[in-house]
């Protein structure tokens, strides 16, 4: 089995586990090869394979195993139903196209792995997308149950414990209307220091200049963007986003 860091959290009885040690790899298996309806007839061999090559997360009651997931990331390969859960954890690259496909599908979880400002910013995105407003409330950004999450590990388990809650309680939360971060904070003179990181004057993400691929000039300076949707939609009102 894999040496990864192990990764464990606990909501009233129930636990979740990274430590595949602990896996009903018996039951997981007679499931997806007998019940299940994507990976019928599949080997044990193949389980053990996909097992040991992913990052997989066993929910536990007591001694009893009583769910299992694996992230996976080729989602051609994948069938998309009501219960089908989605988090979108592109870093801006491809939120929008990404989270527009998953909230037009039937999954059940949509998420997307951002921070409160981002996340408020791809919401007037996909709006403007004309997604339908009863599709954007299933939208749950940022992603996971607030269990003080930091490192990448523990922000995935509280994605999982917020699927199982969302699950069991089926009440979306919806994202708070977007609210924009002014010009003013970027203007002025900058130290080298600062220089070297600027906020994107649409969304509140943190640009490094150096490797910014999306830059505007506006006003006699250079603003720079996360994205190509922050640049679209700052040129289209430039005054919009001057404080």
């Amino acid at each position: 089995m894999s040496s990864a860091r192990i990764m464990r959290a606990k909501k009233g009885e129930y636990e979740i586990d990274t430590d595949k040690r602990r896996l009903d790899i018996a039951g997981i298996h007679k499931f997806l090869s007998t019940e299940s309806y994507w990976a019928r007839s599949r080997t044990l061999e193949q389980t053990l394979t996909a097992i040991e090559n992913s990052l997989c997360y066993g929910v536990f009651k007591g001694r009893s195993q009583v769910g299992f997931a694996r992230v996976v990331s080729d989602l051609g390969a994948v069938v998309v139903t009501p219960r089908t859960a989605i988090v979108v954890a592109t870093h801006g690259r491809f939120d929008e196209d990404a989270l527009e496909a998953a909230l037009r599908s039937e999954a059940d979880y949509v998420s997307l792995v951002a921070s409160p400002t981002r996340a408020r910013a791809v919401l007037e995105s996909l709006r403007a997308r004309d997604i339908p407003d009863e599709r954007l409330r299933r939208l749950r950004a940022p992603a996971g149950l607030d269990l003080g999450a930091v490192a990448p590990e523990e922000i995935a388990v509280s994605i999982l414990a917020e699927i199982i809650h969302a699950r069991h309680t089926r009440k979306a939360e919806a994202v708070e209307a977007p609210t924009f971060v002014p010009m003013s904070t970027i203007a002025g003179r900058l130290t080298p220091q600062e220089a070297a990181e600027v906020i994107d004057p649409v969304c509140g993400m943190t640009v490094r200049v150096a490797t910014a691929r999306h830059r505007s000039d506006w006003a006699g300076r250079s603003v720079y963007f996360c994205c190509a949707r922050c640049k679209d939609t700052f040129e289209a009102d430039p005054t919009r986003y001057v404080a």
